[in-house]
């Protein structure tokens, strides 16, 4: 049973890219990891200080079982709803078991409490966090300073030969183990970079395919990404634009004014919301060029709610409005001689007859 729950979550501990499940994944496993740990420990300390070392009982007894409640400490606390004090909880106690393992066996085994710290720093290994491993880090080396302080009066090395031997033992396994662990979140980190880059790869293609121009832009307004016909619109090229402010790479102004327009990009930032060009709107190139375009400039906004950049689609709508223009021209014009139509009248007409223009009078032949 025991080695199905390690086993489970063994398997678990490396499947969530989701940061608050991956701690849970790790809390679990070192938990139970921990406590057999010590739970063996306990038992070893016991067999080994009574049977090999013949110290006193009261003297074993109570130092198994200290070892014993460390072990039960670490499935009492396993069940606390907040996953970043529990991963704190646990690295007090592994801390607080070298500090008791160093002062309750040195003068029994000596230097071999050292190996012991060795093996509680293997094990907190599992967690990808640093400031765990901080917190243990500072209490090993202190302890380490302490048994280089006093080995040289240590005398009993029998006992530490005899403990050492059954500590190496249990640091294979934990090696072992902790070594699994960091395989399995290599391979996972692998697989995920390879579903990132493919899926990359498959946007960049689909965005390289739109007919219209695409800019990604980030939240500082620096240029992320363009498409072919943004760089052909636009006149730079990806390499260039690159880092660039929107504003440098997407020059527009009003065709009428001829005046800067207000940046859309900074406008969605702003607003959060899809923003509109208005008319009359010309892009400048990186050539002199003009193109009357149109565009949408929407927000990147992520699951937390804020807004990670804006995504611009435009196209040039020149011909379009040339078209237009002519079209309007003839719906107005006589196409033979180009002199106003009946209809042009009749609008006219009907434009000025209005109260405030009386009295009118029109005089035509």
């Amino acid at each position: 049973m025991i080695l199905k729950k390690i086993a489970y979550y063994f398997n678990q501990i490396s499947e969530s890219m989701d940061a608050e499940v991956a701690l849970k994944n790790e809390n679990q496993f070192f938990s139970v990891l921990a406590s057999i740990t010590m739970y063996v420990g306990s038992i070893a300390s016991f067999l080994t200080l009574y049977f090999v070392n013949h110290e006193e009982l009261w003297f074993v007894f109570k130092g198994s079982f200290i070892l014993f409640l460390f072990a039960t400490s670490f499935i009492v606390f396993s069940h606390l709803k907040n996953e970043k004090l529990k991963m704190y909880v646990f690295a007090i106690i592994i801390s607080l078991i070298s500090v008791y393992s160093f002062f309750e066996y040195f003068n029994i085994i000596g230097p071999a409490v050292s190996t012991i710290t060795f093996l509680l720093l293997i094990s907190i290994l599992i967690y990808s966090r640093v400031e765990v491993l901080i917190i243990f880090l500072i209490t090993t080396v202190i302890l380490n300073i302490f048994t280089w302080k006093l080995q040289s009066n240590f005398t009993n090395w029998d006992a530490y030969y005899s403990s050492h031997t059954i500590i190496i033992l249990i640091i294979s396994f934990t090696v072992i183990g902790v070594f699994r662990v960091f395989k399995s979140r290599q391979k996972k980190i692998i697989e995920q970079y390879k579903i990132i880059r493919f899926s990359e790869e498959k946007l960049a293609a689909t965005l390289s395919s739109v007919g219209d121009g695409v800019i990604t832009v980030n939240n500082l307004g620096k240029i992320d990404y363009l498409n072919p016909i943004a760089e052909n619109l636009t006149g730079w090229s990806l390499k260039e634009a690159i880092g660039q402010p929107f504003e440098i790479v997407f020059r527009i102004i009003n065709e009428l004014s001829r005046e800067m327009v207000e940046s859309p990009v900074e406008k969605a930032l702003l607003l959060k919301e899809i923003v509109k060009l208005a008319n009359h709107t010309i892009l400048v190139s990186k050539d002199g060029l003009e193109r009357v375009i149109e565009d949408t400039a929407a927000p990147i906004i992520t699951k937390e709610g804020t807004v990670d950049g804006v995504i611009l689609v435009f196209r040039d709508i020149s011909e379009k409005k040339e078209k237009h223009s002519q079209i309007e021209y003839l719906s107005y014009h006589d196409h033979l001689t180009g002199l106003y139509n009946r209809r042009f009248f009749d609008e006219e007409l009907s434009r000025l007859d209005q109260e405030r223009n009386l009295p009118i009078s029109f005089n035509y032949s």
